[in-house]
């Protein structure tokens, strides 16, 4: 079952992205199958990295223990 639990660093955010949300369910490894089932297919390029991410690295590569600063023109609270 989905839950906010499993998504405690940037690799997380890593597989779902490009292991899970970028594969059709037959085309998934078979650990991610299993643990998002529910989560479908998007047929989109939004998850396919981007040569800047194919030349410098990807969201896997920050740093778990860094927190990011807010765009100054943001509207997040």
């Amino acid at each position: 079952m989905f839950s906010f639990g499993k998504f405690e660093d940037f690799d997380a955010l890593d597989r779902l992205f490009f292991g899970v949300l970028s594969r059709k369910k037959e085309e998934r490894s078979e650990p991610l199958r299993g643990l998002f089932e529910k989560i479908p297919y998007l047929n989109t390029s939004l998850f396919e990295p981007t040569g800047l991410e194919k030349n410098t690295f990807s969201v896997n590569g920050l740093d778990s223990e860094k927190t990011l600063p807010l765009f100054s023109q943001t509207l997040a609270k």
